[in-house]
């Protein structure tokens, strides 16, 4: 049945036929309504049905007609209030197609005509004009709120809804606007039951409650029944936008989900794309379907670049939300990046603003070389006060921020034109926080998308964005640890920090390469190379050989002249790790191998001086030095001016003893090629140092001078030696070594009398002070150098200053840290510590120590006579300590060994001792023979009372044997009397605790049968008074009963009176214990059958007075009952009868 609406125009009755609007002329409408004067009504409802229809041409017909209303009833303007709110209306409608604003510089959107802005504008003046004509009609009221809702007065639009669901609780108008205040107030529960009942209210209402259901459920998680409900929707109203826009995001966000499997992922992305585009279709002035198709077409690529401009200059003007409109900037800039247009996409970034917008502006500014701008951009965008504005790209737990990170990280490390190396030194550090800062964070971020995710396990971990998935950047990493400047000055602990940092991140360009597949390329094999030194470096030397075994592997399949490259450095280092394995005894290595490795290395490149150094190193350390001699020569002539050979060659010549050579060669290499080298300048001062300290002891060696020296020359030497130690501090301030020389020189006092070899010392100087001096230098220097040699000069100090528990310890760091007890020098300096510590403290255990040392550095160098001598003088000095002690203060057994070493010394043949030591004719001899045999003589001497100190130590160790004896039985025996005199006690305890459990039995007993004769009693006590009892009961109830009619009813008015009278004493006293029974009472005790119509009960006085007078031993009661069983009232009795 259609539906229409009559006009009376005039007699005739004119029906429009509302199905069939579209089809009519307007105007004609319009002119009908003027004949007929309609009422606004009239003119609205006609409006309405056109508005209705909904496509653009129709919004326009019903604007007109309302338009003509109000011209048409102007002279009735106090009725227009109905049209002027559906002109408002109207307006409302056409701001929600229009663009919320016109971009002047729109590549290829180009858009005109009023903004959202205007048409929101006219509606709040049109609305204004209605409500000066109405404020209280409900569609007045509706529109107010309609739009105080669009203008986004959320307080004041909730305001007006309540006012009409005041009175119309059902209008759905005004339960939906309060059901999106509820929404916008973040209330997704209230708000799901407001739309759930515009549901039952009005299932087919649009806008469609099954949309806001959805967004209620959505934001509360349950994301399936939200899907649902669009679903549903979309059923519903086919043609209706917004459920094809949520579900098409919902499948384009369930895309990104981890969790599925990529076919199922293409699937959601896929479904969801194809929804967007349906509702982009319907509705092109959707700016979220605009923007997810912009996305789309930027990843197809530069073939789509001018469709996705387009799109997201549309989500531009149409975005009515910030997100949208940073997504839509977004966009255009990525569009026009790719195009190459960095001014304008520039401008778009910096519009879009937040992380996304600071990294894209930051990209523009590096392509176009201005690296400081970016590197503002992205320092302003990551200051923890930075607040930014939510963007809808990033749905993953990391935020965008990573990237960010990440950037401005590889920014400072990047050697940039124009940088002092202070800046970049500075810049560096700043790049190796960043990165730890993005790795932590991004390690964060990966377990807490795993965990959201469902993966499960410890190391759980998620791809995030393909972040750290660079084997470039872990690169970059790896050489930020690798080539601090500032390395050098920081402690070893520092320096394994960084190897550590270095070798993981290596390790993850390593992992990541192989992951992707590239494990036949340059970089891969450069890679194994790499970490294999880090490997190599960390002592992992079986690993180390591995991988350099396989980079050559990878490099022997490469092209020629790239893969030669390769082989050489990865053929050198597999030679150091084979020599490094042998010296370690470690694995198949060797010094063959590395040899067959280096001979290998130079038959392809003869010219390569690093392996010949290394063949002849390891000839030295097979002491083959005429053979090392000749290859360090080739090598010379090879390179004459490579500082790196001149200084292994300066070490060769000190290491053979050569001081003079190494004097000439290195003042050559100052002279020849480099005065500044700061290796040259340290052996330079070394040379001389040396040389002014040996002077004349013969220990100058093959290339040396036994000629002795003045004290003026020896003292210009040490001052030359400190000068070239100046000079290489002055080139590297963290040279360590030049720093040791110099507190060395400051400990002996090298500068002034060498603590009185050059004369008498100086007034004033004091040793210990210029050793404690020293000790604060090589404290700095251990910080920077780990080396044996920094605490074994510390050691020293400590001996100088006759603190012997620290010079062991720094002796003992030294000996098993660095040189794993096999450094002949620090082994004789333990023991000549333990030796001057035993001496002080008259101490046979620390003589043992100092022997026990002694004994390990002849081990390692048996044909040294001087450690012959030290070991046959500790020998002898332990026996003559103990025979200068007291008999308390040794013992036994010490005397026995410290003879048993003392013979040893005077007698033993082999090695020869001092005796032998005294024999000796070789030339030069490293200690005095006639001290020597001064020794002996001593030694033979002293040993003939050893019998005499034996039995002198065993008698007095009798005697406090037997005292100790002695005094053991004296506890013995007193132990046994205390002990006797305890169980003696606990006996007696034990007999009086019996006679008291016997008493207490008795006193049971006792008791038991009092007991029992009480409840006897007790029995016919009870019977007694029971019987008593009765017979009372029985003679009260006797003395109740009436005799007749009229004689009851006498004594009850005799007994109630005389009751009355003796309620209270002869003074008027209320008489105690007695209570007065009240008139129902009464009543009730002496009505008789005829008045009851009931046998007669007892009476209730009576009753108590005999309960009373049962309880007799009561205390204070006897008297009471005495008097209620008084004579008068017995008297009383007896008249009645």
């Amino acid at each position: 049945m259609s539906r229409t609406l009559d006009i009376q125009v005039g007699p005739e009755l004119v029906s429009i036929d509302l199905d069939s609007l579209e089809t009519e002329q307007p105007d004609a409408y319009v002119e009908l309504l003027k004949e007929a004067n309609s009422s606004v009504g009239v003119w609205t409802r006609l409006a309405a049905e056109y508005w209705r229809k909904g496509n653009a041409k129709n919004v326009d017909i019903a604007r007109q007609i309302c338009e003509a209303a109000i011209t048409a009833l102007s002279k009735q303007s106090a009725t227009l209030a109905p049209a002027y709110a559906m002109l408002a209306n109207l307006k409302v409608a056409y701001a929600q197609r229009a663009p919320k604003m016109i971009l002047e510089n729109a590549r290829v959107d180009k858009l005109s005509g009023p903004t959202k802005d205007a048409y929101m504008a006219e509606a709040n003046g049109l609305m204004n004009r209605a409500m000066e004509l109405e404020r209280t009609d409900v569609l007045i009221l509706l529109t107010r709120g309609i739009l105080q809702l669009a203008n986004r007065k959320a307080d004041d639009a909730q305001r007006t809804f309540d006012a009409v669901l005041a009175k119309h609780p059902n209008n759905v108008v005004a339960l939906t606007g309060r059901a999106r205040i509820l929404y916008q107030r973040r209330q997704y529960a209230a708000a799901l039951k407001g739309f759930q009942r515009l549901l039952q209210l009005a299932p087919d209402a649009l806008p469609d409650p099954r949309i806001g259901i959805g967004m209620c459920l959505w934001s509360l998680a349950a994301r399936d029944k939200a899907r649902m409900a669009w679903a549903r929707s979309l059923e519903v109203h086919p043609d209706h936008y917004p459920a094809l826009v949520l579900l098409g995001l919902a499948s384009i966000n369930a895309s990104k989900d981890v969790r599925l499997p990529d076919s199922e992922r293409a699937a959601e992305y896929a479904l969801g794309i194809k929804f967007i585009e349906r509702a982009f279709k319907f509705c092109k002035e959707s700016a979220a379907a605009a923007n997810a198709l912009a996305e789309m077409f930027l990843r197809k690529g530069t073939s789509a670049l001018t469709t996705a401009l387009k799109l997201a200059e549309r989500t531009i003007q149409h975005a009515d939300t910030l997100p949208l409109l940073a997504d839509g900037h977004m966009r255009v800039a990525r569009a026009l990046h790719a195009q190459g247009d960095l001014a304008e996409a520039g401008k778009h970034y910096e519009a879009a603003g937040g992380v996304l917008g600071a990294v894209g502006l930051a990209g523009v500014k590096i392509q176009t070389d201005e690296y400081a701008a970016a590197t503002h951009v992205l320092e302003k965008l990551l200051q923890p006060t930075t607040v930014q504005p939510a963007s809808a790209s990033f749905p993953t737990p990391a935020g965008p921020k990573l990237e960010a990170t990440f950037m401005l990280a590889s920014l400072h490390a990047f050697a940039r034109p124009g940088v002092s190396s202070t800046d970049l030194a500075r810049g560096r550090t700043k790049a190796r926080e960043l990165y730890e800062r993005a790795m932590r964070d991004l390690e964060i971020a990966s377990r807490d998308l795993a965990r959201a995710s469902g993966v499960v396990g410890d190391d759980a971990r998620v791809n995030v964005r393909g972040l750290g998935e660079e084997v470039a950047m872990h690169v970059e990493i790896a050489r930020l640890w690798t080539e601090d400047p500032a390395l050098g000055i920081q402690h070893a602990s520092a320096h394994s920090t960084h190897f550590e940092k270095a070798l993981h991140a290596l390790s993850e360009a390593l992992r990541i390469a192989r992951a992707a597949g590239a494990t036949g390329d340059a970089i891969f094999a450069r890679l194994l190379n790499n970490v294999a030194a880090l490997r190599h470096g960390e002592g992992a030397y079986e690993i180390a050989r591995g991988m350099y075994e396989d980079a050559l592997a990878v490099a022997t399949g490469l092209p020629s002249e790239e893969g030669e490259g390769i082989s050489v450095s990865v053929l050198y280092n597999l030679g150091r790790c084979l020599e490094d394995m042998e010296e370690k005894g470690i694995g198949e290595g060797g010094h063959g191998n590395a040899g067959e490795v280096y001979a290998k290395l130079l038959s392809r490149h003869g010219e390569y001086i690093d392996a010949k150094v290394r063949q002849a190193h390891i000839l030295t350390s097979q002491n083959r030095m005429n053979e090392a001699h000749d290859l360090i020569k080739q090598a010379l002539a090879s390179a004459p001016h490579a500082l790196n050979l001149r200084a292994y060659y300066t070490h060769f010549l000190l290491r053979v003893g050569m001081w003079k050579n190494a004097r000439d060669f290195v003042f050559a290499t100052l002279r020849d090629c480099d005065k500044n080298d700061v290796y040259a300048l340290c052996a330079a001062g070394v040379v001389l140092y040396h040389q002014a300290r040996e002077a004349g002891r013969g220990f100058g060696g093959p290339g040396g001078t036994d000629a002795p020296m003045s004290a003026e020359e020896r003292k210009k030497n040490f001052v030359r030696a400190c000068e070239f130690f100046e000079k290489a501090l002055a080139q590297d301030p963290f040279c360590a070594v030049a720093a040791q020389g110099l507190a060395i020189a400051l400990a002996e006092d090298a500068l002034g009398t060498l603590a009185g070899a050059l004369g008498p010392p100086a007034q004033g100087f004091d040793p210990s002070k210029a050793a404690r001096e020293a000790l604060d230098v090589f404290a700095k220097v251990r910080e920077s150098l780990a080396d044996g040699a920094v605490y074994a000069n510390m050691g020293h100090c400590y001996y100088a200053r006759d603190e012997f528990e620290r010079a062991v310890e720094s002796y003992e760091t030294a000996n098993k840290r660095f040189y794993e007890g096999r450094n002949v020098t620090t082994l004789l300096c333990l023991s000549r510590t333990w030796y001057a510590k035993a001496n002080k403290d008259q101490s046979f255990a620390g003589m043992r120590n100092a022997l026990k040392y002694a004994q390990q550095a002849m081990h390692l160098t048996p044909g040294d006579k001087a450690i012959v001598y030290n070991i046959a003088m500790i020998e002898q000095k332990a026996a003559e300590m103990l025979f200068g002690l007291e008999a308390s203060k040794r013992t036994l057994v010490e005397l026995k060994r410290a003879i048993a070493q003392a013979e040893h010394a005077q007698t033993h043949v082999n090695p020869p001792v001092f005796g032998s030591l005294a024999a000796d004719t070789s030339g030069m001899l490293p200690y005095s023979r006639d001290i020597a045999d001064q020794r002996r003589r001593y030694g033979d001497t002293m040993l003939r009372k050893r019998a005499e100190h034996l039995a002198k130590q065993e008698e007095y160790e009798n005697e406090v044997n037997a005292k100790f004896d002695a005094a053991r039985q004296r506890r013995q025996d007193e132990k046994e009397r205390l002990e006797a005199a305890e169980r003696e006690r606990l006996e007696e305890l034990r007999r009086q605790a019996e006679v008291l459990a016997e008493q207490r039995r008795k006193a049971r007993a006792e008791i038991e049968e009092l007991n029992l004769k009480m409840a006897e009693e007790s029995e016919e006590e009870r019977e007694r008074k029971v019987a008593k009892k009765r017979a009372r009961t029985e003679r009260a109830a006797a003395e109740d009963l009436p005799e007749g009619e009229g004689g009851g009813q006498k004594k009850r008015k005799r007994t109630t009176k005389k009751r009355t009278k003796r309620g209270r004493g002869e003074d008027g006293d209320e008489d105690e214990g007695v209570r007065l029974p009240s008139e129902d009472e009464e009543d009730a005790m002496f009505s008789g059958p005829e008045d009851r119509g009931e046998a007669p009960a007892k009476r209730v006085p009576k009753k108590r007075v005999i309960k009373d007078d049962e309880d007799e031993d009561v205390e204070g009661t006897s008297h009471k009952r005495k008097k209620i069983k008084s004579k008068e009232v017995i008297s009383d009795s007896d008249m009645d009868d």
